[in-house]
């Protein structure tokens, strides 16, 4: 299998995302080890509740964006959320992450409505969101064996702004290859720069 950025090296950060009394210090200390141990680009598809917003997980962030590659700053993208509302926590948490939406296999943003036919969910949209990627019908690699969503190691359609957010990671990863003196916020800036401006939506 291949991303979009196949030379790019990967470092899986695991945390738990049950309702623990723990878990917002253990995202917050899984997006810490991320930056302190050298990691360019975090990944994020996760997100919490509307409304919901935690001091421990904006502090990580910020220090990510801040301190991450000795001062130039880690990228951080986010999923922007599934529930066709406004872009969620934590990816609303800090201006300089990158929230990622789902667009449709038709370039549009994927709504309950969109050519697809997955009337059950619509990306999260709003002034906070900096680009969308590709959301519906992705091909992934799954879990093994019975523990999986697929019979085989493949999960043909991966959706929501989860498997959007990896695709901008990667062009981040992408653009940091040709220059690694970028600072994060120029990262953002030439992502959201050259990104097709498609649909008749309000661009600033």
């Amino acid at each position: 299998v291949v991303g979009a950025a196949p030379s790019a090296t990967l470092m899986s950060i695991s945390t738990s995302f049950g309702g623990g009394p723990d878990v917002e210090q253990q995202l917050a200390n899984g997006l810490n080890w991320a930056w302190q141990n050298g990691a360019h680009v975090i990944s994020n598809s996760w997100g919490a509740s509307s409304g919901y917003t935690s001091e421990l997980i904006d502090d990580a962030v910020s220090a990510a964006l801040q301190d991450g590659r000795n001062g130039l700053g880690s990228v951080v993208v986010f999923a922007a959320g599934n529930s066709n509302d406004d872009v969620g926590f934590p990816a609303n948490s800090n201006p300089d992450v990158l929230a990622v939406g789902a667009m449709s296999p038709a370039g549009e943003r994927k709504s309950p409505d969109s050519c697809d036919g997955e009337w059950w969910w619509g990306s999260c949209f709003g002034d906070q969101l900096d680009v969308v990627a590709p959301g519906v019908l992705i091909p992934t690699t799954d879990r093994q064996g019975s523990a999986g969503y697929d019979a085989s190691d493949y999960f043909l359609t991966f959706n929501g702004t989860s498997s959007a957010c990896p695709h901008v990671a990667a062009v981040a990863a992408l653009v940091l290859s040709v220059d690694r003196d970028l600072t994060q916020q120029q990262v953002s800036e030439i992502i959201e720069k050259n990104a097709q401006k498609v649909g008749g939506y309000h661009y600033q």
